[in-house]
């Protein structure tokens, strides 16, 4: 009866070290896309600011 509960033991710290490492790469995955959405966001920061910049004022090619 011992054998078996640690065997149960051994298979629920087994289980336990699984769930963990799965939540560690969970939370260096989701890093890694916040750090992509934020290059991704300058990247289109610096197309409109260059758009801008080149179109001249926007405004004014504007008609009502």
């Amino acid at each position: 009866m011992a054998i078996y509960y640690r065997c149960i033991l051994s298979l629920d710290l087994a289980l336990l070290q699984s769930i963990t490492d799965l939540v560690v790469e969970i939370a260096a995955l989701e890093q890694e896309v916040v750090r992509k959405e934020l290059h991704l966001l300058s990247l289109y920061r610096k197309a409109f600011d260059q758009y801008l910049s080149e179109s001249g004022s926007v405004t004014s090619e504007v008609r009502y």
